[in-house]
């Protein structure tokens, strides 16, 4: 089996839900499944390809320390370290020291590469190119007192005048997400008031604090002739 830790739930769940789309449409027969609780454990698996199984950080490192139900493990974006992938590189490191079945494989910046490559006693590195898309990026023409109010009436511009499609907003905490949510779901009820023709939006917030079966509400499909809204801290970045 291969093992893919991911930092948080809605990482795992991300990228879970990108390979299971990635393989329905290369016709392939793909069970996945995602836990509904404070840790997160996605795993698919399709015939005559071998298992895969996403999970947190978190419940890797309660594994036992040869990791024996695992012969892969791949540590993606190896760069953005923190405590819990620290831990886990020094006990990789014994168990590649251990297991000559054992394969890790570790995913990071180029800048970084190197590091790692000498951490685990200088071995290959491989160059894969990445790929960039097109980004328009488009400046406020005055600076920004509040900068809650100002997503909200931009929101509801995107609403009304952009093609379809989601809208992300990153705030900075909880207050400030439940703050522009309201905001937006206020706005919202005046235009049905008003009986304004109103698509509608569907307000999502998401952060660290949130109950599980709350942030999985965020992976929903939106309902024909509405628009997602997703108010999130940095959790939600690879969305």
């Amino acid at each position: 089996m291969t093992i893919l830790p991911k930092e948080s739930e809605v990482d795992a769940t991300v990228v879970n839900l990108n390979v299971n789309d990635d393989f329905l449409e290369k016709g392939c027969d793909v069970v996945a499944s995602v836990q509904t609780s404070s840790i997160c454990c996605c795993s698919l698996s399709c015939a005559g390809l071998f298992p895969l199984q996403y999970m947190t950080d978190g419940v890797l490192l309660r594994e036992d320390s040869d990791l024996e139900k695992y012969r892969f493990v791949v540590m993606d974006e190896a760069h953005e370290q923190s405590l819990s992938t620290n831990v886990l590189f020094g006990i990789l490191k014994n168990v590649v020291a251990r297991r000559c079945d054992f394969k890790l494989i570790v995913t990071a910046a180029t800048l970084t590469a190197q590091k790692f490559s000498n951490f685990f006693g200088s071995v290959p590195i491989f160059h894969i190119p990445g790929r960039t898309f097109p980004v328009q990026i488009l400046y406020s023409k005055t600076p920004c007192e509040d900068y809650v109010e100002a997503a909200e009436k931009q929101a509801m511009m995107i609403r009304i005048t952009s093609a379809p499609g989601g809208i992300l907003i990153l705030m900075i905490g909880q207050d400030e997400i439940e703050a522009t949510c309201y905001a937006l779901s206020e706005r919202m009820e005046q235009l049905i008031e008003t009986k304004k023709e109103a698509r509608k939006l569907l307000i999502l917030p998401i952060y660290s604090q949130l109950p599980a079966e709350l942030q999985a509400k965020i992976f929903q499909k939106a309902e024909d002739g509405a628009r997602k809204c997703i108010i999130a801290t940095n959790i939600a970045r690879h969305l």
